[in-house]
């Protein structure tokens, strides 16, 4: 990992999941494969059941804004989120993680 503002390449600085592009100033949210293949597989699980994102909201106790993001691959989701996932799913914890290389 690279740190953006002084280019210092080591485990023990923080690097920031963004990135600050030129002109401006903007700040870029840059995703992580892993948590974007997580959200395709939550996103394919909820369809297979016909559930829309909303009813699966509801029914797994988490914000339907919150988890847009989940399926997008924006959010790093805690633990107890990916056990409320599977139980409002009705797989095991190991179904949500789909095989991602790297």
């Amino acid at each position: 990992m690279k740190n953006l503002q002084n280019g210092i390449h080591s485990p023990w600085h923080y690097s920031p999941s963004f990135e600050i592009v030129p002109p401006f100033g903007w700040v870029v949210q840059m995703r992580n494969e892993k948590l974007v293949a997580f959200g395709k597989r939550v996103r394919e699980l909820r369809k297979n059941k016909g559930l829309s994102q909303d009813g699966f909201a509801v029914l797994s106790g988490i914000d339907r804004s919150y988890m847009g993001q989940v399926e997008r691959g924006e959010k790093n989701v805690t633990l107890i989120k990916i056990y409320q996932l599977s139980e409002a799913l009705g797989v095991e914890v190991a179904d949500l993680f789909p095989r991602v290389d790297g």
